[in-house]
């Protein structure tokens, strides 16, 4: 196998997602490329270079393969990117054809006679203003970027800059020239996350379609990335890193409430068997779970569950392992749902809603974000402005990546919650605590876990998602949703409890 190598020489970015400032006026695009370009040349001349490290990710979907690899980088103050590859896991032939290739061609394309064919420049690109906006709570400008000629080693999509620091945020971008005849397309998104005075990479995803292997993701990690002039020697790897990743692949699935605000188009149905464009509503739920890499689901019913038992199994789906819970106190809150999967689950597991339709690729970031044996990440939008039934969203403050607060009522909020967790099992134990009178939701257990600090949120930037309760979701999920599901069919091996 061999797949063109990312060129990743300028692009990094922050995770989020954009909506106008009304009435502020938006300079153009060539002042702000011109003063980001300007400020990169003081922080780089301020920082010395830096050191860091980073862990890639190889997944084939076609070939069920997958590498990883873990590297350390250092930028010295020319600019020059020096790799040290500090383990190799998995697909052996990935990683060295693969990986290894990636890390070589960063290092060419970062020497000065080279970068300057690449950089986001004026030279390079022109570049035409769309927006000003909020990403990640800061105000940002979006700037549309068309390369001046078709090189593999430029891009064609859109840059996030950040308004305060002119640094660059954000890129969603393809090649201005596919890398080969073997491949069909590649798509990227990359991040910036910053860190005091400076901004470093955070997080790339990326998703090439070649014409023999099909589907593969590569998908790189940030982390301990510091400025030489603040670095100790000697390479260091935090804690969290040193223990390697596992792989999240349970998911519980809450479907045990009476959805009687969709009644009126549900009829005589549970609401996960709600069709949307002919299929239930659950379904929908377990084959994007799926693709994301789960492999074993637990689902809690309760209202009409013997209609959602029937309908598993009349229309099985291939390759899943289903356990069923069966929740006789349904009409109390969701933590209640929650609580009575505790004795099957004993690992980290993706928590969803029977209600709630998302975009795989989100699931399955959020599943790549490291977890604490203690936490729970939750899947968050910041992008407010979209949603589409707001006065029912239930909202979340955040700070940095900590929430501090979740529920409907809050009136200072930055993001919405998007009904999908990454979590550990110590979840269960603060919905105890948090139960009163036999009683709990789920935010009252996570209000907890936000004063203990062990509540995280995940950016899902511009993928979309909606959280169907009502006639009008419905129809709405079927316009801007349903598009982004890819039909998957058969699950094969159910359990009953």
């Amino acid at each position: 196998m061999r797949l063109h190598p990312i060129v990743l020489s300028t692009l990094m970015c922050a995770a989020g997602s954009m909506q106008p400032l009304c009435g502020q006026q938006i300079k153009t695009a060539d002042e702000v490329v011109a003063t980001m370009l300007a400020r990169d040349g003081v922080r780089e001349s301020a920082s010395g270079g830096y050191i860091g490290n980073r862990e890639y990710i190889l997944e084939n979907h076609t070939f069920q393969k997958r590498a990883q690899m873990l590297a350390r980088v250092k930028c010295d103050p020319e600019g020059i990117k020096h790799f040290e590859v500090l383990s190799e896991d998995g697909w052996k032939s990935a990683n060295k054809r693969v990986l290894r290739e990636m890390l070589a061609a960063e290092s060419d394309s970062s020497h000065p006679d080279t970068r300057t064919k690449s950089r986001i420049t004026s030279d390079n690109y022109t570049f035409r203003s769309i927006e000003a906006g909020f990403l990640s709570g800061r105000t940002a400008y979006v700037i549309e970027v068309t390369p001046k000629r078709q090189d593999k080693s430029l891009f064609r999509g859109r840059i996030w800059v950040d308004a305060e620091d002119y640094a660059l945020a954000r890129v969603e971008r393809e090649p201005a020239k596919n890398p080969s005849f073997w491949t069909r397309q590649v798509r990227f998104v990359q991040q910036y996350r910053k860190d005091g005075d400076y901004w470093f990479p955070a997080m790339t995803t990326s998703v090439t379609d070649a014409r023999m292997f099909g589907a593969t993701d590569v998908n790189i990690r940030y982390f301990d990335y510091k400025p030489v002039s603040g670095a100790s020697n000697g390479p260091q790897i935090s804690h969290q890193w040193r223990q390697k990743m596992t792989d999240t692949k349970l998911a519980l699935i809450l479907a045990a409430g009476n959805g009687t605000r969709i009644a009126a188009r549900a009829g005589e149905l549970p609401k996960p068997l709600v069709s949307m464009n002919g299929k239930p509503l659950l379904e929908h739920v377990i084959t994007g779970a799926r693709q994301a890499g789960i492999e074993r689901f637990v689902v809690v019913i309760g209202y009409r569950g013997h209609a959602i038992k029937q309908w598993y199994e009349s229309h099985p789906i291939e390759g899943v392992e289903v356990t069923w819970i069966a929740n006789p106190n349904y009409k109390k809150d969701n933590g209640i749902s929650v609580l009575c999967a505790k004795r099957v689950i004993h690992e980290n597991f993706l928590l969803l809603m029977a209600d709630h339709l998302f975009e795989p690729e989100t699931a399955r970031s959020l599943l790549r974000q490291p977890l604490g044996s203690e936490e729970v990440i939750l899947g968050i939008d910041t992008n407010i402005c979209r949603v589409f039934d707001l006065d029912d969203a239930t909202k979340v403050r955040l700070e940095e990546d900590r929430i501090q607060e979740i529920g409907k009522s809050l009136r200072n909020y930055n993001a919405l919650d998007t009904g999908m967790f990454h979590c550990s099992p110590t979840l269960f134990g603060w919905l105890e605590l948090a139960a009163t009178n036999g009683n709990c939701s789920l935010s009252d257990g996570l209000r907890l876990m936000a004063q203990n600090g062990t509540f995280k949120g995940f950016d899902i930037g511009e993928a979309q998602w909606q959280d169907v309760d009502t006639p009008a979701a419905l129809d709405y999920a079927q316009h801007i949703v349903s598009p982004l599901i890819r039909n998957s069919s058969g699950i094969a091996g159910a359990t009953y409890v």
